[in-house]
């Protein structure tokens, strides 16, 4: 897609050459050099209309701060985390689909953020040892 929006923007060939010699839709190629996309911008692939609602840093952060709660024994059970999320992306403003009746995330969300970092284990903390 770089490749045959940087041919049409030089001038070496037109939409129709270029998104037959690329193996591109002439559409698609026209939005993308045009940056006419809804929720791509430049060449970048987006997968989907919905998007995460909290962006990737916040949810970096997220994973380290409940890794560290479970490197010192305090893990989280996965209610806890959704309220913690809700509570986050309410504090930092983030445009979200979250339940404000209930105030957490759902468990989709927490399905897709388990996927997305598979190194957090959310379990049932307050196990007894023996």
């Amino acid at each position: 897609m770089k490749e045959a929006i940087a041919a049409v923007q030089r001038g070496d060939m037109g939409w129709l050459r270029a998104s037959k010699q690329f193996g591109v839709p002439q559409a698609t190629l026209r939005r993308r050099a045009e940056n006419k996309n809804k929720h791509v911008n430049d060449v970048a692939k987006g997968l989907g209309r919905f998007r995460t609602s909290l962006d990737h840093s916040m949810e970096t952060d997220l994973a380290n701060h409940l890794l560290d709660l479970e490197s010192r024994l305090f893990g989280l059970t996965h209610q806890e985390v959704r309220k913690l999320v809700y509570q986050v992306a309410e504090a930092n403003g983030a445009q979200h689909r979250f339940s404000r009746e209930k105030k957490m995330a759902g468990e989709d969300w927490m399905i897709g953020f388990r996927r997305r970092h598979p190194e957090i284990s959310v379990r049932r903390p307050g196990c007894c040892v023996e």
